[in-house]
């Protein structure tokens, strides 16, 4: 019984977070910033062109390649189904990295106190977990397509 507790504690949890990083994604927050454009120009690249598998991205003063290669995943994705790949293409993939951090929260949370802290108590996991869910700055970097 306490399992079963547990998959629907996580469950409620992480669609929480998910419905505070989902909901008017394609409108919330306003316009399109400049580092929002430059990761989708080279996600685009990536997707289109063959030959472009960068390890390193020189421009926008050097970023890391991880958040353009799932931008264009996601933008094929979103191809697939009849959507169009753009801004809101990358903010669901951040919104998703941000609803995956929060699992990782929780879990790293739970290990944490299997190490046997003695002020960990049972519900440091969940309280860590919500913490970042609902936290301002969190929801609000999950709801951006920049490179977190």
């Amino acid at each position: 019984m306490f399992l079963r507790k547990t998959w629907v504690g996580l469950f409620l949890l992480t669609a929480a977070a998910a419905i505070l990083r989902l909901w008017q994604i394609d409108s919330i927050p306003p316009g399109f910033h400049f580092d929002e454009s430059f990761e989708g120009l080279e996600a685009w690249r990536i997707l289109t062109d063959p030959t472009y598998r960068p390890i390193f991205i020189e421009g926008n003063f050097g970023v890391a390649p991880l958040n353009a290669y799932a931008n264009a995943a996601m933008f094929g994705i979103f191809a697939l189904f009849g959507g169009e790949p753009g801004p809101t293409a990358m903010r669901v993939t951040a919104a998703l990295f941000g609803v995956l951090g929060v699992l990782a929260t929780w879990l790293a949370a739970g290990e944490l106190r299997q190490l046997g802290a003695p002020r960990l108590t049972a519900a440091f996991p969940w309280l860590a977990a919500a913490l970042l869910a609902t936290t301002r700055w969190h929801i609000h970097f999950s709801r951006m397509g920049i490179e977190p």
